[in-house]
């Protein structure tokens, strides 16, 4: 009878050996596909999807970036991030942020965006966002695109380093 019970649970054992070694090996192996990207003038003739438009009027910041709407069943959303102070590259990476729940200290707003209501009515125009800003929050705004929750699928998220683009800028009018 002993013989019988051990045929039994050998699947079973076999089973739990291998549903463990694929956690354990195929967990890391998301995040080895995933990987944060900071749009810049530096790095934005590699994403022209994202690169924003930009345009200084005085102390108002007119800022329009392409509405990329790629993922319809889980859907990429953007926010418009403000710190309280500009940030460095490392810390514009928001993907460890629960955007309901984990605001970090440094972070000030956090607001979703949709696209503006105009270009969803225009059929010669791609979808876009369009933000106007001061200029002081522009110097410390930030728009990440990614999911609003954990996702474990590899892939691209962006922030928008809105900063970089007016360093070097003139506040005249562009």
């Amino acid at each position: 009878m002993k013989k019988g019970t051990n045929d039994m649970f050998r699947p079973i054992l076999i089973l739990s050996f291998t549903l463990s070694f694929l956690i354990i090996v195929a967990s890391p192996a998301f995040a080895i596909f995933s990987e944060f990207i900071s749009i810049s003038p530096a790095t934005d003739n590699n994403h022209q999807k994202m690169k924003p438009q930009i345009k200084v009027e005085g102390e108002l910041v007119t800022i329009r970036i392409p509405y990329q709407d790629d993922d319809k069943e889980y859907g990429k959303k953007y926010w418009l991030i403000v710190a309280d102070k500009p940030l460095t590259k490392d810390d514009q990476d928001f993907r460890g942020m629960n955007i309901r729940v984990n605001i970090r200290s440094d972070i000030i707003l956090m607001v979703a965006l949709a696209p503006s209501p105009w270009s969803l009515n225009r059929r010669d125009e791609k979808n876009h966002i369009i933000l106007y800003l001061t200029r002081e929050l522009a110097q410390r705004a930030y728009i990440y695109h990614d999911y609003s929750g954990l996702v474990l699928d590899g892939g691209f998220y962006y922030t928008i380093d809105i900063p970089s683009y007016l360093s070097g800028m003139p506040w005249e009018s562009q």
